[in-house]
């Protein structure tokens, strides 16, 4: 592995220099790593979350992984890293990138938003791997940017740029076992009831 860079490198908004052959005009756009995870979550989710919809403020499953991320690794510095205004970490340490997740029901979608972190780095030159905590089960997982996982990071970037454009919600199969959860559950599924 590449020697790794601090962090604190980052915070100053500069352009990027391209080593990686992409255009930079659609290699670092400025999604926000809550839209990939609800991307990957429901769609329909990450279109209410684009146009402002922050129903999910007043949900206790947030409120739970708010408290477990303030309560957790309270002895690092570094902590709710803003990188120019869109990407915020949740803590770093020594150049490692650190996730804090209440609970593995979105295992995947947790792994795609922490990948984003890490690609998003890469295209600043700083070349690092992430680490997903699970306090409450007590587990980790360390995350490295592999080109299969940024091949799948790209497909939901694509798919988080086409919902930015659609000017309505995308349909989603009902039921789905996440939606008992939701915070948008009566407002996502309002409608359809009324016209069924």
């Amino acid at each position: 592995m590449e020697e790794i860079v601090e962090l604190d490198s980052i915070l100053v908004s500069e352009e990027p220099e391209n080593t990686h052959g992409y255009a930079l005009s659609t290699f670092i756009p400025p999604y926000r790593g809550l839209e990939v995870q609800y991307c990957v979550v429901c769609p329909r989710k990450c279109w209410l979350f684009q146009r402002g919809l922050g129903i999910e403020q007043g949900s206790d499953r947030v409120a739970l992984g708010r408290l477990t991320h303030e309560r957790t690794f309270q002895r690092f510095q570094m902590r709710n890293v803003l990188i120019e205004n869109y990407l915020q970490i949740d803590f770093a340490e020594e150049g490692v990138v650190h996730e804090v997740k209440h609970s593995q029901a979105s295992e995947r979608a947790h792994r795609l938003q922490l990948a984003y972190y890490l690609w998003s780095l890469r295209a600043r030159g700083i070349e690092t791997v992430g680490i997903l905590h699970y306090p409450r089960q007590r587990r980790r997982e360390v995350l490295e940017l592999t080109p299969e996982l940024e091949n799948e990071l790209h497909l939901v970037l694509n798919q988080v740029e086409q919902l930015r454009t659609k000017p309505t919600p995308p349909q989603v199969e009902r039921p789905m076992n996440l939606c008992r959860n939701c915070a948008y559950q009566e407002f996502c599924w309002c409608y359809e009831e009324e016209t069924e």
